[in-house]
């Protein structure tokens, strides 16, 4: 039923619509149609004069003025219909958002069809003087019965173009008009007469099926173009539809990470200290498997919030020069623990035309890299190879990089979809080897992001190769060393930490503690400004989401003091579970120094805190 009332519905402004588009096309020829009469009424009046001998004549000069009078109004009360009919169409613009795309402007077009019935007894009228001029100027002279025949033809011929959307308008005009004359002619003496009404009578027949056959095409064209705007209407809202559902999961997922991270980060961090305390062996080993459970789960997360920043287009890309062999080294250094664990022999194999040095993405090759490599360990039996190929092509620019392993391989059938979201081969690689199937899509995006194609060939028992390829440029340029404070070099200074979850301000105060620091406390980004104010620090650690006054709000005021006071300029390090590309770019042009994401990674901690409190060392921000 309600598919039916829908139906019904279009239907209804179909119609309306068409309806109004007909009388906006009058509407718009009304200026042309009423200049028209105004000229040729003076020409035939100019003509009929001349040959009618009669210098002064009542009824033609005033026929002529109420002929201007009609056609001048005529054209001021179309530009008033099309003046109102605009403001409200501007008025009742409804966004297409929170309104069905049937009920938009449904007013100013009723408005328009309620509003025409003047303007037609207008256009009428216009063709009752030309009818009464057929009667009352008629002449048995052979040249004023042509400068009538032809004055009155034109203004026939032009009603065609003006008033064919209207077919009854337009029949109604042309009878007004031309009928009259027929019955001068026809019943007028002379053969010259006779010849008149026969060609008039042809010429009538002309303009009714020209004019059937112009309505036919504009109400065809207008139908047309209707069913072409509901579609994009239809399709437009469909894709606001389909952009805001997209955006509540990106927002539902942010906030979901950002309440995960933040135990997360008490359960790594704490179980980060217990470790570097505890000598029983059983416990120690208790302590490792909470700490892999942990990184298990924040890489699920970031894994769901990557598939989630592709979809919404937030990947960006950054291109560095790197040395390919140190990369290798860091993944293979990354995965050491598992494939030895599993006795699984890592081979690398370097193409002789690989460049010392390469200009690519070198963040998400990397997370590329390690994502089939910790694929290719995990899905290989014990005792087994895997190998990494690269390859430079100097023609296109491109890494070509594979890893082959010898594990459990992938049927044809199964290759259709493994690189579908949360798809694995089968539902038993899951219960037997975890993950959610994501790695492989993931993959998959990133590569053609990178401007490159990915590919796979396996057979079942035989193992699996994973192929891709990116943009690489080669370059004589180095890569940027790396500064990295010594781990154990002495700091000394004096720290705000600004955080609003209690437990994570336990972790802190362990942490920063450890690290010979003295601190302050501010719950939020309100007492952090009041604690700036009246206090000197060396280094704040901020975080963003807090009550009363967020992260990068604190650092805004902070900012504002220090250029007030003309204040030597104090390191703000963001502490925070927005973990994303986007929150990291968010928080540098909030004028923080460097960005430090949830669960912490205490090493990154010291290095950062190093970086700015080291006298040896020189205070810049850390943005790359």
């Amino acid at each position: 039923m309600t598919h039916f009332n829908s139906e019904l519905e279009k239907l209804a402004q179909l119609e309306t619509e068409i309806k109004s588009s007909q009388i906006q096309i009058v509407l718009h020829n009304a200026v042309q149609s009423a200049f028209g009469n105004i000229f040729v009424g003076l020409v035939f009046a100019l003509f009929y004069t001349h040959y009618t001998n009669q210098s002064v004549n009542i009824w033609l000069y005033t026929w002529l003025a109420a002929m201007i009078g009609v056609s001048v109004t005529r054209w001021l009360h179309s530009e008033h219909l099309q003046s109102k009919f605009s403001d409200l169409k501007s008025e009742h613009d409804v966004d297409i958002e929170t309104q069905t795309a049937f009920q938009t402007q449904h007013k100013a077009h009723q408005y328009l069809i309620d509003s025409s019935s003047k303007h037609y007894l207008l256009i009428l009228l216009t063709a009752g003087l030309w009818g009464f001029a057929s009667v009352a100027f008629f002449s048995e002279h052979p040249i004023g019965q042509t400068v009538l025949m032809v004055s009155i033809a034109g203004i026939a011929a032009g009603s065609l173009s003006s008033l064919s959307s209207i077919k009854e308008l337009l029949f109604t005009f042309i009878a007004l008009i031309l009928i009259p004359l027929e019955f001068q002619l026809f019943f007028s003496h002379g053969e010259q007469s006779l010849a008149f009404a026969i060609m008039l009578l042809l010429f009538m027949a002309f303009i009714i099926k020209t004019g059937l056959q112009q309505h036919q095409l504009i109400i065809e064209t207008l139908t047309t173009n209707f069913e072409n705007n509901q579609l994009i209407t239809e399709l437009t809202i469909a894709k606001n539809v389909a952009e805001e559902a997209v955006t509540v999961k990106s927002n539902f997922l942010a906030t979901i990470s950002h309440e995960l991270r933040t135990p997360l980060n008490a359960i790594l961090g704490f179980t980060n200290i217990l470790k570097q305390k505890e000598t029983d062996p059983q416990k120690l080993y208790f302590h490792e498997v909470v700490d892999e459970s942990g990184h298990h789960l924040l890489s699920i997360i970031n894994d769901i919030l990557d598939l989630s920043r592709i979809e919404n287009h937030q990947i960006q890309t950054q291109q560095q020069t790197c040395d390919i062999a140190e990369v290798i080294k860091s993944v293979l250094d990354k995965h050491r623990k598992q494939y030895e664990q599993k006795s699984i022999e890592v081979l690398v194999h370097k193409n002789t035309s690989i460049p010392s040095n390469l200009e690519l993405d070198v963040a998400h090759w990397k997370q590329i890299l390690n994502n089939l490599l910790s694929n290719a360990l995990k899905f290989s039996h014990q005792n087994t190879k895997v190998r990494i190929e690269l390859e430079y092509i100097p023609s296109t620019q491109m890494l070509v990089t594979r890893v082959v392993d010898q594990g459990i391989g992938i049927s044809n059938d199964q290759q259709k979809k493994i690189f579908d979201a949360f798809t694995q081969a089968d539902s038993s690689s899951t219960r037997q080897y975890g993950g959610l199937g994501l790695g492989l899509t993931i993959c998959h995006h990133l590569t053609r992001l990178l401007g490159g194609h990915f590919s796979l060939e396996s057979q079942i028992g035989q193992g699996s190769t994973f192929t891709f390829d990116v943009q690489a440029n080669a370059t004589s340029d180095a890569p940027e060393p790396e500064k990295k404070p010594l781990p154990n070099s002495k700091i000394s200074g004096h720290v705000l930490i600004v955080e609003d979850n209690l437990t994570n301000q336990l972790l802190m105060k362990s942490l920063i503690g450890k690290l010979g620091l003295t601190f302050d406390i501010a719950n939020d980004g309100i007492e952090a400004v009041e604690y700036f104010e009246n206090n000197h620090y060396d280094a704040i650690l901020m975080d963003e989401n807090m009550p009363r006054l967020s992260g990068t709000g604190a650092t805004e005021q902070i900012r504002q003091i220090e250029a007030q006071k003309f204040l030597k300029r104090t390191p703000v390090i963001a502490v925070t579970a927005n973990a994303s590309d986007l929150d990291r770019e968010r928080f540098f042009k909030a004028d923080m120094d460097d960005f430090i994401a949830k669960p912490i990674n205490i090493p990154k901690l010291g290095e950062s805190l190093r970086g700015f409190l080291t006298p040896s060392e020189e205070l810049t921000k850390s943005k790359s």
